[in-house]
């Protein structure tokens, strides 16, 4: 994990004021021959008598070269607790003159993420249910194959979650404040990041010995996004963005 850059800097300043002098961390350019030619120009200025008065506190020189960056530092995240259930089923059917049924499902149900940073404050709160963090991911998949026509049905499945990233994020947006990120959200949404799915459906069918042809439905129910403030243009694009999407194939095989 990165320390924030800004946050560098203001440390920086904090300590050894705006020009950084003496910060162990700056980074700093060599005096070029620009610099050496300007202080060579301001001397032969300060050498007049008439501008005795500006250079009354000595010659202004360059003691530093420009400051060319900040070296930042990062810190190990130490130990990151994640812990559920991971669930995994498959089964097949024969159905005899109707064809072969296959059925899969899987699902990720999540009990606790947290980390520990190793900077004495131990672990950290439970993420689980917070933004990003759902607690069940699942997905099903049905199967039938009958003669020489097959098709396949795809159910998946992401749960809800509350707006806030984390509790002190709750502080400001939550149910009662219907916000994500300080945004407004749908009325109908105030309660958190709703549950998403979505459909498809593949069908096949080989007509004659090497001939297949195909048709795949994206997203069958035509599930559209819901708006989405810490999304890129207001929508997670982790999610079906573009509703429903037909496309039809079809291949043959050459000896």
């Amino acid at each position: 994990m990165r320390q924030d850059f800004t946050e560098v800097y203001d440390q920086a300043v904090e300590k050894y004021g705006p020009a950084l002098i003496g910060a162990p961390n700056a980074v700093r350019a060599p005096i070029t021959d620009f610099d050496k030619a300007n202080m060579a120009a301001v001397a032969g200025m300060c050498a007049n008598p008439a501008n005795a008065t500006a250079c009354a506190g000595g010659v202004p020189n360059y003691s530093v070269g420009i400051l060319a960056g900040l070296t930042n530092k990062y810190m190990n995240r130490g130990r990151t607790m994640i812990d559920g259930f991971d669930i995994d089923a498959h089964a097949r059917f024969d159905l005899g003159g109707y064809g072969k049924l296959n059925l899969g499902s899987s699902a990720t149900i999540m009990n606790r993420n947290a980390y520990n940073g190793d900077d004495g404050y131990g672990f950290s709160q439970n993420y689980v249910g917070y933004y990003g963090n759902p607690k069940l991911r699942a997905n099903l998949n049905v199967g039938w194959q009958y003669g020489d026509f097959s098709s396949n049905l795809f159910v998946n499945y992401t749960g809800g979650t509350k707006w806030a990233y984390d509790k002190n994020d709750a502080l400001s947006n939550n149910p009662q404040t219907c916000t994500a990120t300080g945004v407004a959200v749908a009325p109908n949404n105030c309660g958190g990041a709703p549950a998403f799915k979505t459909v498809n459906l593949s069908l096949a069918w080989t007509p004659i010995k090497d001939l297949r042809l195909g048709m795949n439905i994206k997203n069958v129910l035509n599930t559209k996004p819901f708006f989405d403030p810490y999304g890129w243009e207001g929508y997670n694009h982790s999610l079906n963005l573009f509703g429903r999407v037909i496309s039809v194939s079809a291949s043959y095989k050459f000896m």
